[in-house]
């Protein structure tokens, strides 16, 4: 019987030092949707806090990451090409926070020109 109190207490302790360790980290989610299939380039920071660029081709990119509690640059840029210079299309950017939308916007694309620069999404925590 003895053995057996041991036993739980040992599990119980690393269950609770496993909840205190997830407990510090949050997940970060990243969604860009472009209206048309195109080739395009996302920056943000990733895990380690270092700046990230990936080149994406297709019409939709997602990134999702667990991040420590104190992860304060929750930024993401996106440059779209636009070759064609098709008309009312449009890029959608959304920032999650633990599964649920912290900041969402659509942006209008130019069919003036073939590109319009940098798409900024932040999230200020303080």
């Amino acid at each position: 019987m003895r053995l057996l109190n041991i036993a739980r207490y040992a599990v119980g302790k690393r269950i609770r030092k496993l909840d205190e360790t997830l407990s510090q980290y949050k997940q970060v989610s990243y969604s860009v949707c472009v209206s048309y299939p195109t080739s395009f380039q996302v920056s943000f920071f990733d895990e380690n806090g270092m700046p990230s660029i990936r080149e994406c081709s297709g019409p939709r990119f997602e990134k999702a990451m667990q991040v420590t509690d104190d992860f304060r640059k929750v930024l993401i840029k996106v440059f779209v090409w636009n070759p064609f210079q098709l008309k009312d299309q449009t890029l959608h950017i959304t920032i999650y926070i633990n599964g649920q939308v912290s900041k969402e916007k659509t942006f209008p694309i130019s069919h003036i020109k073939t590109f319009d620069g940098w798409f900024n999404l932040d999230l200020n925590q303080v």
